[in-house]
């Protein structure tokens, strides 16, 4: 797999995206044309991301652009990343500053049917959104791929936008299948194919957590028979679970006569749960207990004890 991955890296391409920011202003100059100002992407403040692998937290950094600019690129000034430019940087009629956020500043033929379209409808409140079209080149993720700050990007365009590609736009989830088909896809970045393998983990490891609970409520149910039991967490090696007499005698703890938490050892192998061959120890729920989750790395959840306070008094059931 680590070969497979590397040899997917060394031929993934970097892939276009686009981002949608609000602050867009158009103003008639004494010579009859029409500059256009906006903000086209702002930096250090995190958004939201969705896509087919599900959410994240991104952030372009200060002086992601630097690099473009000073490289002169040729970027356009278009409607909806498409069609003939309003303005282009090539042709000086498109000005971008990261000072530090990315702002454009084009001055528009005001005798040009486009730019009379979008002036209207910038007049009426009707468009005013812009998006950046670019390539990430150097970008950082955290270790579980829930957080990308971009920190450099190679620019193509600025536009003025209808339905803008928006951070918070909704992506249809993939399904697992889905996720591990396009491992295979030599067209995804190498942070792609990371990003879709932690997904794959968590996903996993949520339904791993339910199968295992499930085989741990037949083990208990087969042990203490007419019983209703309730698992209500546990951890590779315990569990902690309530259940209610449903006609047995119990044996009452002496320092709460109505504790029904009780936590007992286990072994998992396969699919087989082998329950401790040692009388169930009571617990209660400490009141500062709040829902950790669960690890989605090696199904590690040993922080769970630290939650419970358990008491030493063995029961007889």
């Amino acid at each position: 797999m680590a070969t497979f991955l590397r040899d997917l890296e060394d031929r993934a391409r970097l892939v276009g995206e686009s981002r949608a920011f609000s602050t867009v202003e158009l103003r008639a100059e004494n010579d009859g044309s029409v500059t256009f100002d906006g903000i086209a992407s702002v930096v250090d403040k995190a958004y939201e991301v969705h896509d087919s692998f599900g959410s994240f937290a991104e952030t372009m950094a200060k002086g992601a652009f630097r690099k473009s600019i000073a490289e002169k690129a040729d970027v356009r000034l278009l409607v909806n990343h498409d069609g003939v430019p309003l303005a282009r940087t090539k042709s000086k009629t498109l000005t971008l500053t990261s000072n530090p956020d990315l702002r454009a500043v084009a001055k528009l033929d005001a005798a040009n049917p486009r730019v009379q379209e979008v002036r209207s409808a910038m007049d009426r409140g009707d468009l005013d959104q812009m998006s950046i079209g670019f390539r990430v080149t150097r970008q950082e993720w955290n270790g579980d791929y829930t957080e990308r700050t971009i920190r450099e990007v190679e620019l193509f365009d600025v536009s003025v936008v209808t339905f803008p590609a928006s951070p918070t736009t909704t992506a249809q989830l993939r399904t697992a299948d889905e996720l591990i088909a396009s491992l295979r896809n030599v067209e995804m970045s190498g942070p792609e194919v990371r990003r879709a393998i932690k997904t794959l983990e968590r996903r996993f490891a949520d339904v791993y957590s339910e199968e295992v609970e499930t085989w741990l409520l037949v083990a208990l149910q087969e042990r203490f028979g007419d019983m209703c039991i309730s698992i209500e967490d546990f951890t590779d090696s315990v569990v902690v679970y309530s259940c209610t007499d449903m006609g047995m005698t119990m044996v009452d703890s002496e320092d709460d006569d109505d504790a029904d938490l009780y936590q007992l050892g286990y072994t998992l192998a396969g699919h087989t749960v082998t329950l401790a061959d040692t009388d169930p120890v009571a617990v209660v729920e400490v009141s500062t207990y709040e829902p950790t989750g669960r690890s989605t790395s090696g199904f590690d959840y040993s922080n769970l004890l630290a939650l419970w306070d358990k008491r030493r008094q063995p029961l007889t059931l």
